[in-house]
């Protein structure tokens, strides 16, 4: 790969997002705690991370709409240094909010952080797929993903230390200048991607024509279904997670610690998904190709596994989820590097196995529905290289209409608790089963539309 200092400076990003995203995981209890918030107002932290991603996308497409395409006025390289230096300005926020003991500037805070995280999304989404052989594109974003598994693993851990000076002290209160140090910390290392990213060669924006003053990426029906497809994908990952420790505590009498581990696995979970996604991208040979996607995911669980043994969690149950590791195993070598068929399959047996969960209990029921993170895993990339197929110059203007999608992670789990509040937490998750159908939906009609069109779609494509 001749572009290899631009991929390891495009996939840092991953790192980045993940990070940040799963620490609102600490930040959540912590303001609770601090202002003394009722569990809805609690969740505008992460209401105002995942809004900020509509409205940063939105920003950019209205101006699309007007025929200036940003980053093919200024550059992939420019564009990526100025989202960071938005997030920069965010994380700069978290101090003085907690000068001034303000819950409204946290929020501000993060949704600056979030608004910047938009455009890097913007413009390395498509990069990633440009800057080597298109029949890898999506692999790259797979490596990408696998970083965003380990910051969304490391991140909480670190943070809690940094907070709390331990991993297990985290249910005392604390004086919110100590976010302060991580905020540096986090700001600085945002500050050290933007020289990495000047001094380093990044490919100019793909598309030379002028972009027409239109909604002209609408054309395309494998983009506006795919706008559909992105929403409901993050909404999914989203609402599965953040319902799963009150699932736990209605149907096991689990506490909030007891349930950590447990969601600590499902987000686990997709860490491991992508990074047997992932290995793709290193063009082993067929054998060790199939070898190291079958020790691969399994030494992400171990990993998984040990971070939540560190912790003093709940890993008593943890073995009996290696048949599920297994089956999504299989499913992946079976779908091959296919982003259709990949999101089919993923698709079709997330929603059985989210079935299976709802008529059983205890240990399979638990597993049935942590499972999802591992066939979520590898649907971003896969929705993603189906929406942007054939758009040529729309496709910035695509991929800015894709990240608004992500608002999703913000709507459907108020669907999954309006539905909780009449049924139960555990028969919620019949929501589940409609969003991974129409996952597997996309991919067969976007497959569809693609051929149709005659297009040569990077049929070697899977990952996140």
């Amino acid at each position: 790969m001749q572009n290899r200092s631009a991929l390891i400076t495009l996939v840092a990003m991953y790192f980045f997002w993940g990070s940040v995203a799963a620490s609102l995981d600490i930040l959540i209890p912590i303001f609770q705690s601090h202002f003394t918030l009722s569990p809805i107002t609690s969740q505008l932290t992460s209401s105002a991370f995942f809004i900020a991603y509509f409205v940063g996308a939105l920003v950019y497409f209205l101006i699309s709409m007007n025929g200036i395409d940003i980053l093919n006025k200024i550059g992939y390289k420019k564009g990526l240094i100025m989202g960071l230096s938005i997030s920069t300005i965010g994380i700069l926020g978290f101090l003085v909010a907690s000068t001034f003991n303000s819950y409204s500037l946290f929020l501000l805070a993060l949704f600056i952080v979030a608004f910047g995280f938009s455009f890097q999304q913007i413009v390395v989404n498509p990069l990633i797929i440009q800057i080597g052989s298109p029949e890898t594109g999506s692999q790259r974003v797979s490596l990408g993903g696998s970083l965003f598994g380990i910051g969304a693993t490391l991140a909480p851990l670190l943070l809690s230390v940094s907070i709390y000076g331990s991993l297990n002290n985290t249910d005392q209160l604390i004086d919110l200048t100590n976010i302060n140090f991580p905020a540096i910390i986090l700001a600085g290392l945002f500050v050290l991607s933007m020289l990495i990213i000047s001094r380093v060669e990044l490919p100019v924006a793909a598309a030379s024509e002028a972009i027409e003053k239109e909604l002209g990426a609408l054309k395309f029906p494998q983009l506006k279904w795919g706008m559909a497809a992105i929403f409901v994908y993050v909404g999914v990952e989203v609402t599965i997670g953040s319902n799963l420790s009150k699932y736990l505590q209605e149907t096991r009498n689990f506490t909030i610690v007891e349930s950590a581990s447990l969601v600590s696995l499902y987000w686990g979970s997709i860490m491991i998904g992508r990074w047997a996604a992932s290995v793709d991208v290193f063009k082993l040979s067929k054998v060790n190709e199939i070898l190291a996607k079958i020790i691969v995911p399994f030494l992400a669980f171990g990993m998984v596994w040990f971070i939540n043994d560190l912790k003093g969690g709940n890993t008593v149950e943890f073995m009996q989820y290696v048949p599920f590791i297994l089956v999504a195993v299989i499913a992946l070598l079976i779908s091959g590097k296919d982003s259709a068929k990949t999101l089919i399959i993923a698709g079709l047996l997330a929603s059985v196995l989210v079935l299976v969960g709802l008529f059983t209990s205890g240990s399979l029921s638990m597993f049935c529905f942590i499972s999802g993170g591992l066939f979520c895993s590898v649907m971003w990339p896969c929705i993603f290289n189906l929406a942007i197929a054939g758009l040529g110059k729309y496709t910035n203007q695509g991929s800015s209409l894709l990240i608004m999608m992500i608002i999703g992670g913000a709507i459907i789990p108020l669907f999954q608790g309006y539905l909780a509040s009449m049924m139960g937490y555990h028969f919620s998750y019949v929501l589940a089963i409609f969003c991974f159908i129409f996952l597997a939906f996309y991919g067969w009609y976007a497959n569809k539309v693609i051929q149709a069109q005659g297009i040569v779609l990077n049929n070697e494509s899977r990952g996140h």
